[in-house]
């Protein structure tokens, strides 16, 4: 398996860090099970910590 790089997410007001793992790994393995490529995979899974890391508590709203 060969490094990837993967953009760091910029301007992020963050707020708490509780689900950012979880969710990190959610994205990740949602793009693995969807034929993605392991760089968009982890794409994925960095946007979707991003996310959650910008409000408080581990649920995003719908």
């Amino acid at each position: 398996m060969k490094l990837q790089n993967v953009l760091q997410k910029k301007n992020l007001k963050i707020k708490d860090l509780t689900g950012a793992g979880d969710l990190f790994a959610g994205g990740f393995l949602h793009g693995l099970i969807n034929k993605k490529s392991i760089k968009e995979s982890l794409e994925i899974g960095t946007d979707m910590s991003s996310k959650i890391i910008q409000i408080i508590g581990a649920r995003l709203n719908r």
